[in-house]
């Protein structure tokens, strides 16, 4: 692992937590802050038309697509009229996930929900619709 050099700031600080001679005290260790982001794509912030279409579905939900990667991408589930979704309404675990403009559909699985947002992983590579 490569050693980076401290900031004055954070040298200042690490200065000061140090154990002062001839006290024994118990000092809890600070860990570093992860700054970096540990997904295994990046992930590149977008406006996209969507919409979410699957067999139990009556009919094709419309979203909005807020972050892309390679490996999944993280939606906004809109109403047509454009109310938020709620998280009363239900969306199956798997779906096809359509990218209206670019006309290719990729096939995803719901890893997280928080309301009418969610974050999906890409189960297949795109594909022409």
């Amino acid at each position: 692992m490569e050693s980076k050099a401290l900031s004055p700031e954070t040298a200042n600080l690490l200065a000061r937590l140090k154990p002062k001679q001839g006290k024994a005290e118990h000092r809890v260790p600070i860990e570093p802050v992860k700054t970096e982001d540990t997904r295994r794509s990046r992930r590149q912030s977008a406006c996209i038309q969507g919409s979410i279409n699957a067999e139990r579905l009556s009919e094709a939900v419309p979203c909005v697509i807020r972050d892309l990667s390679a490996t999944g991408a993280r939606l906004e589930i809109v109403k047509g009229d454009r109310k938020a979704f709620t998280s009363e309404e239900w969306i199956p675990d798997r779906f096809m996930l359509a990218f209206r403009l670019e006309r290719t559909e990729v096939d995803c699985e719901i890893i997280w929900q928080k309301g009418g947002v969610i974050g999906v992983r890409f189960l297949s590579l795109p594909r022409q619709a």
